[in-house]
């Protein structure tokens, strides 16, 4: 996985996935990190989630969000609260 939009679309394949198998609507990056991490997108976690929120604010800042299905944030007022969301696929 050499490239960010390489990790985006796994990112994306991945949290949907788990989100179906766990019967959720959305979840919390720390949530789906082991799983992740399971899949080989990750090596590992720390700060719950810091690693798939630093590539969701890499993506944001890049104009790129849309790569990962689903991704949301909730603005707040020193950081944004970030959400994945199961999509109608």
């Amino acid at each position: 996985m050499n490239t960010l939009v390489d990790k985006a679309l796994l990112i994306s394949k991945y949290a949907q996935e788990w989100l179906r198998i766990n019967n959720r609507t959305e979840a919390k990056p720390g949530e789906l990190m082991p799983y992740l991490i399971e899949k080989g997108v990750f090596k590992s976690d720390h700060r719950n989630g810091l690693p798939l929120r630093n590539v969701l604010r890499e993506l944001e800042k890049r104009d790129m969000l849309h790569l990962i299905q689903g991704a949301e944030y909730e603005p707040k007022q020193k950081n944004k609260m970030w959400y994945i969301r199961l999509m109608d696929n």
